[in-house]
């Protein structure tokens, strides 16, 4: 019986290319602005990079677009973060041209991009957004914003970013992908490749000890995407249990675990876990489940041995750090200035944007709907802690008008209500929940499927934990969501149409 081909996996090869023009992008894109006419010719290369992504085929613009969005880091800080030294590097998220900041230099470059695909992919969960962010927290921004105040408008802006570079990266590259099917594989390896160079510079400036400071010990970045690192977390555990590849499945889990620890961010270690109990349920066999955890445990564990190893000092702080979410922070080392209860003393700042986004909601009758772009609270119903060094702007501090919350729950509970919650999160509980029909249902990691490819999409369904927690809040962050959220939904309409065909492949 002649035995059937194998469906077309991502090569190898592909994602050393990648990993290659990654390192490459890195070293121009980190040059900072203190290096004369150095940085002046890596600015020049960067913003030729852009122009050709207007000209060029869409099939070469987005991945150059993609390529330059996830190197370029958009927060730069020197020493300690407590600093207000901030620099410029060549990144794409710190290039200004006049009034345009930079995420909307890439919203424009996006919607271009959209313009060459021509035939544009709305889902009905995308197109409910689409109306919702056009529509009501524009006119609950205008009705609750006090545009008297010059910061007031400028938040305006802000927020009108998050639904449109959301929804415009969404549906692009949702729209490449269905004119492209093939294109998801050669996304996935420039996805692994170009995060693995990103983090592997990052290593090298933990070991070279550069980077913002925190209590003394290196930080390595506060990049907003920083979380992508425990995608390739995932994928580490991936190529150990399916490929048997374990000196490269070992080193990328165990240095992406240390990063992940190093980054000295707490939700962040929340969702890496909550993600890999996710990674392990996805795997339908018993033994693979045992393995999963085993393994996870013995790389999360070799992580941060390493880190002690090699810098005890920067382990012992992400030590305490870490302690403040099971035993709460001491109240004599920070000012809570809010309800002193084992939630506050967990995060003061946190728990003290809920009471008040929740007060200011019920106060306004808009916790359906919420209050709106440019929208602000006030802290009546609970006093912020007096240290705000780091946790709002400058202006916010002043006027006492808050613009922004830290969690992505309580800040879209805050600008879109219930109900903007609830639709807003449907674009990734969606796909998500329709992936998991589909994984349940067949062996994706069985002989013949291209077990790369359909390994790295599950390390993706369980990054989108992460993802939806934690890349929410910036411009970069906002348009690494598109792709994830594009992918995933791609992938359940191709499974769908091959169940309705009868066949054993997309």
């Amino acid at each position: 019986m002649e035995q059937r081909p194998a469906i077309a996996d991502i090569r190898p090869s592909a994602i050393l290319t990648y990993f290659a023009i990654g390192v490459v992008a890195v070293a121009v894109c980190d040059i900072p602005d203190y290096l004369g006419s150095l940085f002046l010719i890596a600015r020049t290369a960067v913003g030729l990079g852009l122009v050709a992504c207007v000209f060029l085929p869409v099939n070469k613009a987005l991945p150059l677009l993609l390529i330059l969005a996830i190197v370029g880091k958009d927060i730069v800080v020197p020493g300690d973060v407590h600093e207000s030294q901030v620099f410029n590097t060549a990144s794409v998220w710190q290039l200004k041209f006049g009034p345009l900041n930079p995420s909307w230099i890439m919203f424009a470059l996006v919607a271009i991009q959209a313009i060459k695909v021509r035939v544009l992919i709305l889902t009905l969960p995308v197109k409910v957004a689409l109306v919702w962010f056009l529509t009501v927290p524009l006119v609950a921004g205008i009705a609750y914003g006090d545009f008297v105040y010059s910061h007031s408008a400028r938040e305006f802006i802000i927020d009108l970013k998050f639904g449109m570079m959301l929804l415009a990266s969404l549906i692009t590259f949702q729209s490449a992908l269905r004119r492209d099917p093939g294109w998801a594989r050669d996304a996935m390896a420039l996805l692994i490749g170009v995060l693995s160079a990103r983090f592997a510079a990052d290593l090298l400036y933990f070991m070279t000890d550069y980077g913002p400071q925190m209590s003394g010990v290196n930080r390595i970045s506060l990049d907003s995407s920083k979380g992508s690192v425990v995608f390739l977390a995932y994928f580490g555990v991936f190529l150990v249990i399916a490929q048997r590849r374990y000196v490269i499945g070992a080193l990328i889990g165990v240095v992406s675990v240390l990063l992940v620890i190093t980054f000295g961010t707490r939700m962040l270690w929340v969702t890496f876990i909550t993600g890999s109990v996710v990674l392990m349920l996805l795997m339908a066999r018993t033994w693979r489940v045992v393995a999963v955890l085993a393994v996870t445990l013995t790389l999360t564990t070799s992580g941060g041995w390493l880190l002690y190893r090699v810098k005890p000092e920067t382990a012992r702080v992400m030590y305490l750090r870490s302690s403040t979410i099971t035993e709460g922070r001491n109240p004599s080392g920070f000012a809570v200035g809010v309800e002193s209860n084992v939630v506050s003393r967990i995060d003061p700042i946190r728990y003290g944007e809920l009471i008040n986004v929740v007060y200011t909601g019920v106060e306004r009758i808009s916790i359906l709907w919420g209050n709106g772009y440019g929208s602000y609270y006030r802290d009546k119903a609970v006093s912020f802690p007096t240290d705000l060094k780091n946790s709002f702007p400058e202006y916010s501090r002043f006027s006492g008008m808050y613009y922004r919350a830290h969690t992505y729950l309580v800040h879209v509970l805050f600008k879109h209500g219930l109900v903007g919650l609830i639709l807003i999160t449907s674009l990734w509980v969606v796909p998500v929940a329709r992936m998991l029909g589909i994984v349940r249902r067949r062996e994706l990691l069985g002989p013949g499927q291209p077990q790369l490819f359909h390994g790295g999409m599950l390390c993706l369904l369980a990054f989108c934990v992460t993802a939806m927690f934690w890349l929410y809040w910036s411009g970069k962050g906002l348009f690494i969501n598109g792709l994830v959220l594009a992918m995933c939904t791609e992938f359940v309409r191709r499974w769908k149409w091959a169940d309705r065909q009868g066949k054993t492949e997309p």
